[in-house]
């Protein structure tokens, strides 16, 4: 999986329009693989996951490539995505953040009709289990995002709230 830097995360919104113009400012061949190579990028298809926006569910495209060198094919991911999560980086951080405040979830079901109590409490319980420990530990601070983000990924070499253990590189973009 390869997770690509979003300037301005805080106000990202996730659409296939801004997806697809991320990805097609890319040059692959400067983009290093998990396995460390760089040049060895090429595309490899795509495949749709569900992403909970404001605005509704939406499928959304996500680019795959495949490195000629190790064999392996990976994702590309924004930073404002969570791996194998429908729901955004940013509202994640919101949750937890009223979470840790002891605060109501109003707010954040009013402004996210595709999010329900079952996706807090999925959430709030993944944060518990595998996150809350380890930014008590090392005093991450959630905000500002994009700092949480490069901690993380210099940290623990994933995005957070990334459960599942497999390789992750994270890539800054300039613009």
């Amino acid at each position: 999986m390869i997770t690509i830097e979003i300037p301005n995360i805080a106000s990202h919104t996730i659409s296939q329009k801004s997806y697809d113009d991320i990805i097609a400012s890319l040059k692959l061949s400067d983009i290093q693989c998990p396995c460390g190579h760089i040049g060895g990028l090429i595309h490899h298809g795509s495949y749709e996951r569900t992403v909970k926006a404001p605005d509704g569910e939406f499928r959304l495209r996500i680019c795959r490539v495949k490195c000629t060198l190790c064999g392996h094919t990976h994702a590309i991911l924004l930073s404002s995505i969570v791996p194998y999560s429908q729901i955004s980086l940013k509202e994640q951080v919101a949750v937890i953040h009223s979470y840790k405040q002891k605060a109501g979830y109003t707010e954040i079901l009013s402004s996210n009709l595709s999010i329900d109590e079952n996706n807090i409490r999925s959430i709030i319980l993944r944060y518990r289990r595998f996150w809350h420990q380890a930014l008590s530990l090392f005093e991450f601070p959630l905000y500002p995002i994009s700092e949480l983000i490069k901690q993380c990924f210099s940290t623990f070499q994933k995005q957070f709230m990334q459960i599942k253990n497999i390789p992750n590189s994270f890539i800054a973009i300039t613009t």
